[in-house]
């Protein structure tokens, strides 16, 4: 029986931006603490780089320790989508009854949940899943495959730092599917 390749998790990623991140800061604050030792420079750098470094090493603990005490659960299964929440209540949506998908950014990182998925029924019911619930069970991916993602639009969704709403999907109608049809062949008429 083989399996297949299992995707990283977001918790230990491998080689990521936050690595290189993590090995610029560590080299300027060596170089800021040899400087700051040998009197020939301000104590004040080795103590921001090595706040950084600091950071950078801690952000996946940081991460991890958020989602525990929250105690969230998110499951993704062929039915569709369930949040459950701390207290024992839930939020559900299935695949059938999604009618859009929407990344909803806030002001409020990069130290606080920043970034949230919203999953819209045509009934204007659905889930609102926070981006390290997304994140650990891999959310984006399963969003991915619905047809006509713009992933576009969620590139300009994750650069956002401001209160912004930003549509990445919405469910195919007969008559958008028609007139997409009809662009596509101009002069043709039915």
């Amino acid at each position: 029986m083989t399996t297949g390749a299992r995707p990283p998790s977001p918790l230990d990623p491998g080689p990521t931006m936050r690595g290189i991140w993590v090995a610029i800061f560590a080299v300027c604050f060596a170089i800021a603490l040899y400087l700051a030792v040998a009197g020939r420079g301000s104590p004040w750098p080795p103590v921001i780089f090595g706040a950084l470094t600091a950071l950078f090493i801690l952000e996946p603990y940081l991460l991890a320790w958020q989602l525990r005490r929250r105690r969230e659960i998110l499951q993704i299964t062929d039915w569709g989508i369930r949040r459950i929440l701390p207290g024992g209540k839930s939020e559900a949506i299935t695949w059938q009854a999604l009618s859009e998908v929407w990344v909803v950014t806030t002001d409020t990182g990069p130290f606080a949940e920043d970034v949230y998925f919203l999953l819209v029924a045509s009934d204007a019911t659905g889930v609102a899943v926070p981006n390290s619930l997304a994140l650990k069970n891999d959310l984006l991916a399963y969003l991915q495959k619905l047809p006509a993602f713009d992933n576009q639009r969620l590139v300009e969704a994750m650069g956002s730092t401001g209160n912004a709403r930003f549509l990445v999907w919405r469910v195919a109608t007969l008559t958008s599917q028609m007139a997409s049809q009809d662009n596509a062949n101009p002069g043709t008429s039915s």
